[in-house]
């Protein structure tokens, strides 16, 4: 009866800081998850053009600021893209500095791990960083890839590990 009530308990407490991490971070979105649906699982699908090519322009972007990527591999990238979610810098800079005295390290994760991107505890951890958040330039972790270009944060979810590992490398 007690573990019941401490489960119940901890559910309402875990609602309340997802909708507290969807308020802080859900407006930092620029361009939200859109695969499956636009490339890769289903072929039959017509992607939306639009947000395909919003999808090859972020990725073109990073191609270019990356001198050693080829352009030609935009393509076999994006077939082999399961989920992405591509985050403005500058309005996460600007949330994590309003709440410099608090860690956001953890709130951060939680919301990724919400809309489907799943990192370990402490991998956005960083004292040295305003609320201690740390998003790295380039990483990989398993199918997940993050990588910082300008002004934009790409959060990429790939179909196998090696897919995550070229993009972040680009070999």
């Amino acid at each position: 009866m007690q573990l019941c009530k401490v489960a119940r308990l901890a559910d309402k407490a875990y609602a309340k800081v997802i909708e507290k991490c969807n308020e802080l971070f859900n407006p930092i979105v620029s361009l939200e998850k859109e695969m499956p649906e636009l490339v890769g699982h289903d072929k039959s699908l017509d992607p939306a053009p639009s947000n395909l090519t919003q999808l090859r322009q972020q990725i073109a972007k990073f191609r270019i600021s990356t001198p050693r990527c080829s352009a030609q591999d935009d393509t076999s990238l994006t077939t082999r893209l399961s989920s992405l979610i591509s985050l403005n810098k500058k309005a996460l800079r600007k949330i994590l500095l309003s709440h410099a005295d608090a860690d956001l390290s953890e709130m951060f994760r939680l919301w990724l791990s919400e809309q489907g991107f799943r990192f370990p505890i402490g991998f956005f951890y960083d004292q040295k960083e305003p609320a201690h958040v740390k998003i790295p330039v380039r990483a990989a972790y398993r199918k997940r890839s993050i990588v910082k270009n300008g002004s934009t944060v790409l959060i990429c979810e790939f179909e196998s590990v090696e897919a995550a590992l070229k993009f972040v490398s680009c070999k």
